[in-house]
């Protein structure tokens, strides 16, 4: 497939449709799920960080199993079919459990599928536009998903009751499962020549994914640290927290183009090393904010880093073996949640020791150093592999 055809299909209103399907769900059901279990059961934190925990667990489980197993699969529609009809099943099911730990179950048994959804699509999509830059455009849709998606799934909760986004959401996967059968089927990708050892292989990925956990858990503490930092010392109100972080995912969509038309020019690790800085950046400036507006300025270097680790890392990994992107996709997606779980208690521990959430971001410098060292080291060597290069 010749670069045009790449280009001009990666905009394709089927692939921006289904994209911007998936992002809504995640930026709509995600932010939300704690508001309903709380609502809907009353349930005490310690039952709440356990459903909570089983989630996620199983969306850690999931998201590796599926799309590796998908690489088995030259055409991933019937697997993207089959998740979006289990999450069907599984959405549709949660207004009619009672009782906090029967749903517990059907998040591991039916949810978990749900969890693979967007590493599945952005595999599909790799094998339809093996540039990669497809992957970044439509990455951006879900920047704008979750501009819109948290305030529109509260309102819709508001309106129709604390159920109605599962039913919502449960009707949109059912369609996704006919809509799919739309898009062209997917084919698999041919393997680059061999040029190192397998031992090496594993040794690389192993860093890369040490480097993004800690880059992404930058990500995830800054984004709650934040909003604590706003809300509790710096006197913003809820509806100016949000405000902050809209503006953050509004900057984001463009950058997502940027990136890819940087990336093709000059190459990603230019890119990746300006994004970094401005990650550094970031993180001492919000460590040192003393204002709402000193805050909303910032929100620019955090988008540039949240493009760069995302964007970059996606289509890093997805690069490294063509024959198992669902597997390397998975892989990504995994790093996001591991990240998440390792940097939570980080993010309690620096806060009660510093007795500001000033603290936790101190602990994002270092992660972000330490992140990026490691995966520009990695990027230098794999300069000298071009069969594994990211430029």
């Amino acid at each position: 497939m010749n670069d045009s055809n790449d280009h001009s299909q990666g905009n394709s209103w089927q692939n921006i449709t289904f994209a911007l399907s998936i992002g809504l769900l995640t930026a709509s059901i995600n932010p939300n799920l704690s508001l309903y279990l709380y609502e809907r059961f009353k349930v005490d934190p310690a039952s709440l960080s356990l459903l909570l925990g089983l989630n996620s667990v199983a969306g850690l489980i999931f998201t590796a199993a599926i799309p590796a197993i998908s690489d088995r699969f030259s055409d991933l529609r019937p697997v993207l079919c089959l998740v979006c009809l289990g999450s069907f099943c599984g959405l549709s099911a949660i207004p009619f459990i009672a009782e906090p730990m029967m749903l517990g179950m059907l998040f591991v048994l039916l949810l978990g599928p749900y969890s693979a959804t967007s590493s599945l699509f952005f595999s599909y999509i790799r094998r339809t536009h093996p540039s990669g830059s497809a992957v970044l455009k439509l990455r951006s849709l879900f920047s704008l998903a979750w501009v819109i998606g948290p305030a529109s799934a509260t309102a819709a909760m508001t309106a129709f009751g604390i159920s109605s986004i599962f039913w919502i959401s449960a009707a949109l996967c059912l369609a996704n499962s006919v809509f799919i059968w739309t898009m062209p089927p997917s084919k698999l990708l041919k393997p680059p020549p061999k040029k190192r050892s397998s031992g090496d292989d594993i040794g690389m990925i192993s860093l890369m994914f040490c480097g993004f956990v800690l880059l992404l858990g930058t990500n995830f503490i800054t984004g709650n640290a934040m909003a604590l930092l706003l809300h509790q010392e710096l006197e913003a109100s809820i509806i100016q927290v949000g405000l902050a972080s809209s503006l953050a995912a509004a900057v984001e969509i463009p950058l997502f183009y940027l990136l890819s038309r940087f990336s093709e020019k000059y190459g990603r690790i230019s890119f990746f090393q300006y994004g970094c800085a401005a990650g550094f950046l970031y993180c001492v400036g919000l460590a040192s904010a003393q204002n709402y507006l000193q805050v909303l300025l910032l929100q620019p270097f955090n988008a540039i880093f949240v493009v760069t680790v995302i964007g970059t890392g996606l289509t890093w990994f997805q690069e490294l073996h063509p024959t198992k992107v669902g597997l390397m996709t998975g892989l990504f997606s995994n790093a996001s949640r591991v990240s998440a779980i390792l940097s939570a208690p980080i993010l309690g521990a620096t806060a009660s020791y510093f007795s500001s959430y000033r603290g936790p971001l101190l602990a994002a410098v270092a992660m972000v150093v330490m992140g990026s060292a490691i995966l520009i080291y990695v990027a230098r060597k794999q300069s000298q592999q071009p069969s594994l290069s990211i430029t």
